[in-house]
């Protein structure tokens, strides 16, 4: 057996002596201040490598600011950097009475850079966001999905990847860093417009309508090229392993998979690409499925997977920035290991953006602690100019000093425990000229999040430690979704209600609809003559509800909470903000967007460019709700007008709400 890091210098240790037989003298058997690099930005992890060489990461998987206020006096004036563009949007059908489906998303760029070289400044870094996946439903037509967003950083790029091939006339798959699968009939995948960071997609095939004989390609990861159709969807391509953020190899960059003919779809690529879905044999056409491709995984780059069906494509995963740099020593010996490891000047702390496993090797009597859902999904656009709502926020527990309910601290026994993190619900893509209502679309009313639990084992009560998913915004007459707070309602003739707070979501695996006392609010009623102008909701807050539609404005979502747990200031579980009535309507007045604070995404403005009428997503381990888009007709994209031409950000959809969070404190 190999030496195996484990983030716990006490662990290295002991795995070098077990090894070896002999004393591991060379690893740092003393503690304290670090000698690397003075900096801020991201989120950070202080690790040990197998040869014991101590190295602080900070990891981006939002847009923000590296900055280095002291070069190392020791250590070379360098860091090592990995950069993740954003995967592409899977594909789906562009014709509501096709029999077809959509090619895989390709992966975004990936480019890693040892030893860039650096000074005592301020370094930019933008994340790019994954393409949005393909739209389709009936009376149509359906919109393509969109080319992943470049990431940028140090003066370098990492390209966004191709969206995977929609339906009908041989779509081809896109070109990206990674190439899109090609769609059903027999679409080519996409190439590759950077062979150094990505491959290309696999091709479609058909043969006769029958199960497994036609199928779409997978897209393109950045370690390998997608998959060919054939008795199933073609596979995502793998993507390529990097150890900067924890010491141990963790994938980015696989590619989604395909989708398939009454069969199965093809896996995402390792590296967090969506899979793609199976088309069920139904006859005639299967006009009244709904196989949404699987989205990639945030902050992975992994490009969506194909839908199938009248559905979407799965979204891209947004991209992602890493950087780190050697730190001589870290500060103290952990006594646990999981999840990204930082240092207060009186605590250690564990962060876990995605789930994973917290192992105590030495007893924890009091333990703080942060438990965030994920947030709720934003509505997408329709033709009208009504808008629509914002998605709430994720359900929190904390037991951090706070104005609605202080949770005691918890004991960790020596043991290992599950992390759940939740996944932030699914901005909804545009939805066309739908006749929506409770029925057949009921699925894409609401988009919850995830959410997120503490345990196994668990903890008593076992509500202690599990946080409600937020609930999405609706659409039309229909009441926003409940959640750890609500997602609130459109605007319309018969606006709903807005969803109920401190509820678990419907689809909740461990307690569907259920009570979540003091976990979050309401979200905001969508309004309609003679009460308001079809403004839309706000999803709601941990602190406030959502704010109602007004007179052509989006309600604002409702107020999170700053807390400092991780040792910075950060704001959590805002809700997300309605869009607007669109501004080219005759209706008067018009308000503003619905805005968003603590992680929530803001509600779309409706214009004047195309991508001013998507919501805002919220951020990325916050458990903010996603915005609402806003109105389309009266001057904007209706139907008609809806570009075809896989612009970067060419989307009209609601945001994606934020995914969670689990944070635990105890005393360094």
């Amino acid at each position: 057996m190999g030496i195996r890091s484990q983030n716990n210098p006490a662990a290295s240790y002991l795995d070098k002596w077990l090894a070896t037989g002999t004393d591991a003298s060379e690893f740092p058997t003393e503690y304290g201040p670090p000698t690397g690099h003075t900096a801020t930005g991201g989120v950070t992890n202080d690790y040990l490598e197998p040869d014991g060489s101590a190295y602080r990461s900070h990891t981006f998987k939002e847009s923000g600011t590296f900055q280095i206020t002291a070069l190392s006096a020791t250590e070379p004036a360098h860091v090592d950097v990995l950069m993740i563009g954003g995967g592409g949007g899977g594909g789906s059908l562009m014709s509501w009475n096709s029999s077809h489906g959509g090619g895989g998303g390709g992966a975004g760029g990936y480019l890693e850079t040892p030893t860039h070289p650096v000074s005592a400044t301020s370094y930019p870094i933008v994340i790019g966001g994954g393409g949005q996946g393909a739209m389709n439903h009936p009376p149509g037509p359906g919109a393509p999905g969109q080319r992943g967003v470049d990431t940028t950083a140090f003066g370098l790029t990492a390209d966004g990847g191709g969206m995977g091939g929609g339906a009908g006339s041989n779509p081809p798959g896109a070109t990206g860093a990674s190439g899109g699968g090609g769609g059903m009939d027999t679409g080519e995948g996409g190439a590759t417009d950077n062979p150094t960071q990505g491959y290309p997609g696999g091709d479609a095939v058909w043969a006769s309508p029958g199960p497994g004989e036609g199928s779409a390609g997978g897209g393109g990861g950045a370690g390998g090229a997608g998959g060919n159709g054939g008795a199933t969807g073609g596979a995502g391509g793998v993507g390529k392993p990097n150890s900067y953020r924890t010491g141990t190899a963790e994938f980015y960059a696989g590619g989604g998979g395909g989708t398939c003919w009454a069969g199965t779809g093809g896996e995402g690529g390792n590296g967090g690409g969506g899979d793609g879905q199976s088309y069920p044999a139904e006859t005639p056409n299967p006009v009244t499925s709904y196989n949404d491709g699987q989205s990639g995984t945030v902050g992975s780059g992994g490009g969506g997977g194909g839908g199938s069906g009248l559905s979407f494509g799965g979204n891209g995963g947004s991209g992602t920035t890493i950087v780190r740099y050697p730190i001589g020593q870290i500060p103290a010996a952990p006594k646990a290991t999981g999840g990204m490891i930082s240092y207060t000047p009186t605590k250690t702390v564990h962060i876990f953006q995605s789930s994973g496993t917290f192992t105590v090797t030495e007893a924890l009597p009091a333990c703080d602690y942060l438990i965030v859902g994920g947030g709720g999904g934003g509505c997408g656009s329709v033709v009208s100019s009504d808008g629509v709502a914002g998605g709430g926020a994720g359900g929190l527990i904390t037991s951090e000093p706070n104005p609605v309910y202080a949770a005691p601290t918890l004991p960790f026994g020596v043991g290992s425990y599950t992390m759940t993190v939740g996944a932030g619900g699914a901005g909804q893509g545009y939805m066309g000229n739908v006749n929506y209502g409770p029925a057949p679309i009921s699925q894409y009313m609401w988009s919850p999040g995830g959410s997120s639990q503490m345990g196994p084992p668990t903890f008593t009560p076992a509500a202690t430690g599990y946080a409600a998913g937020g609930g999405g915004g609706s659409l039309g007459g229909a009441t926003g979704g409940p959640g750890g707070s609500g997602g609130g309602s459109s605007g319309g003739g018969g606006a709903g209600a807005g969803g109920e707070g401190s509820k678990y979501p419907t689809i909740d695996p461990v307690d569907p609809g259920g009570s979540a006392p003091n976990q979050g609010n309401d979200g905001g009623q969508g309004s309609a003559p003679p009460i308001g102008n079809y403004g839309s909701g706000g999803g709601g807050g941990f602190i406030g509800a959502g704010d109602p539609g007004g007179d052509g404005g989006g309600g604002d979502g409702g107020a999170g909470i700053d807390l400092s747990i991780s040792g910075t200031s950060t704001g959590y579980a805002g809700g997300g903000g309605g869009g607007r009535v669109s501004p080219a309507s005759t209706r008067s007045p018009i308000g503003p967007a619905g805005a968003a604070t603590h992680g929530g995404g803001a509600g779309g403005s409706g214009g004047p460019t195309i991508p001013e009428y998507a919501g805002s997503n919220g951020s990325v381990a916050t458990g903010g709700g996603g915005g609402g888009a806003s109105g389309t007709t009266g001057g904007g994209p209706d139907p008609n007008v809806h570009p075809t031409n896989n612009l970067q950000g060419d989307n009209i959809g609601g945001g994606n709400g934020g995914s969670g969070v689990i944070i635990i404190a105890y005393p360094t």
